[in-house]
């Protein structure tokens, strides 16, 4: 994370008590609208909120966290929205295909015949 933005994120109250990685804030708050002039503030172009939520839940599925885990502290009620918040990263696509293409067994001539024939 860029140090100016932590910097900012750090100034954030927080509720100690609170398991959920982004619990529900106050709509008077208006945190993206905040953090939206805190990163305008620090120089940062593109960077909102919602990019942080969800490469925060892709990092946890990535890391192997467990979904449920994961819905849980995201807060939310289904696995469909979950889901929706997770976008794998290129080099997490590529380690996992790599993966799979070890798997493979190459002492297997392959049969590129027709069925039948």
């Amino acid at each position: 994370m860029i140090p100016e933005v932590a910097k900012l994120l750090n100034t954030l109250p927080r509720r100690i008590d609170c398991p959920i990685v982004f619990y529900d804030f106050p709509k008077s708050f208006r945190l993206c609208k905040l953090f939206k002039e805190w990163t305008s503030e620090a120089g940062v172009k593109g960077l909102t909120w919602m990019r942080l939520r969800n490469t925060g839940i892709s990092r946890m599925c990535e890391a192997g966290v467990a979904f449920n885990v994961i819905q849980s502290q995201a807060g939310h009620s289904s696995r469909e929205m979950t889901e929706r918040y997770n976008s794998p990263s290129d080099d997490y696509k590529k380690r996992e295909l790599e993966k799979y293409n070890n798997s493979l067994p190459t002492d297997t001539p392959t049969d590129t015949g027709v069925m039948g024939n």
